[in-house]
């Protein structure tokens, strides 16, 4: 779990740095993810499916969207099917962040800006650690 926090600690800093998410980071946890995984659950295809219409609608860039389904081929091993809702929770819960932030930065639109995003993984990572350490046990997702 700490190499995976710090996986996309650096990332973060990266998107941040150069506003791209590199495709030698995103392209292997993809790759290892489909192999250990594969043919993989429905839920890894409606994730997945899922996130490319985020990128298709233009709601998230594509680094973003490679990096988010990297993450969740690669994280099904260990957490199941819960880790797709886990995915989603955090990715609504950092766009109402970012959203706030927007609105709070005074900006006009809020709707149409690009900004990195890949900080949204850290707070992904920091639910599966919640989740790990069994604090949820008796919550039924």
């Amino acid at each position: 779990m700490y190499a995976l926090f710090f996986l996309c600690l650096f990332v973060t800093v990266y998107d941040f740095r150069y506003r791209r998410v590199p495709n030698w980071i995103t392209l292997p946890l993809m790759l290892i993810g489909i192999f250990a995984n594969f043919p993989g659950a429905p839920a890894l295809w409606i994730g997945s499916i899922l996130m490319l219409s985020a990128w298709g609608s233009g709601w998230m860039g594509g680094g973003d969207v490679k990096l988010w389904v990297g993450l969740l081929w690669c994280t099904f091993s260990f957490f199941g099917e819960n880790v797709t809702l886990i995915m989603f929770i955090s990715l609504i819960v950092t766009s109402i962040i970012q959203i706030l932030a927007r609105v709070l930065m005074k900006k006009r639109e809020v709707v149409g800006i690009k900004l990195p995003g890949a900080w949204r993984v850290l707070v992904y990572v920091i639910f599966l650690a919640v989740y790990s350490t069994g604090v949820l046990n008796n919550v039924r997702f």
